[in-house]
């Protein structure tokens, strides 16, 4: 693009440089940086039967404003700083025999910067939750991801839990698997399902469709 030289030129010039210095961060005339999440942006995000086929929904998608969410025990948070600045909170689920039954969380954020922010409290609030929690590389999933897998919550012998959390654009999202004694958890299927979520959210923020690929 060209600019003319002249000092009405300076302002113009002076908002190249910033769109340029935000590329990496909130960005500048279009994409997930100028995008503000609604409750049905947010459940359009979440997975349900018609993503995951031959599985069934233990909750359908649900999403509220925050203060709703508490009200509905939907958030989980309590005290532990995991829900500061959070817009909105959704939540769904499936199961299928033999599988690990599979719950979907996101949080949403004003921007990508907010969300980058809670990051970090997020996960140490959530991972809490794993008991031994060896961490697990699971490669791109998302911005950003972490996940452990450890004991279930349950505390039954030979139960399993697997978390994966990550960040696109101004929304967490948390994956979590629980699997009884009687059934093997699977850390790629988790992850499969953690990519698709996190695709999601991305495709929602560049005011896309939500794609329908199975992710069973």
């Amino acid at each position: 693009m060209l600019v003319a030289d002249g000092p009405k030129a300076k302002p113009l010039r002076a908002l190249i440089a910033l769109c340029a210095v935000l590329a990496f961060g909130v960005g500048c005339g279009g994409g997930q940086g100028d995008f503000s999440f609604d409750a049905s942006s947010v459940k359009a995000t979440l997975p349900d039967s018609a993503v995951v086929p031959e599985w069934d929904e233990t909750l359908a998608p649900v999403a509220y404003p925050l203060e709703k969410a508490k009200e509905l025990a939907v958030a989980r948070c309590d005290g532990d700083g995991s829900c500061e600045n959070v817009r909105y909170v959704g939540m769904s689920g499936v199961r299928k025999h033999d599988k690990p039954w599979v719950s979907f969380y996101v949080m949403t954020y004003d921007d990508p910067t907010a969300a980058d922010a809670a990051y970090g409290t997020v996960w140490k609030a959530w991972q809490a939750q794993v008991p031994g929690r060896p961490a697990l590389s699971l490669g791109e999933i998302g911005d950003r991801n972490d996940a452990v897998m450890g004991e279930s919550v349950s505390m039954v012998k030979g139960a399993k839990s697997v978390l994966i959390q990550a960040r696109v654009g101004s929304a967490i999202m948390l994956t979590t698997g629980e699997s009884g004694a009687d059934v093997r958890m699977d850390p790629a299927l988790l992850k499969k399902l953690a990519t698709v979520f996190a695709e999601r959210a991305g495709q929602v923020q560049d005011g896309e469709q939500p794609s329908s690929a199975s992710a069973s």
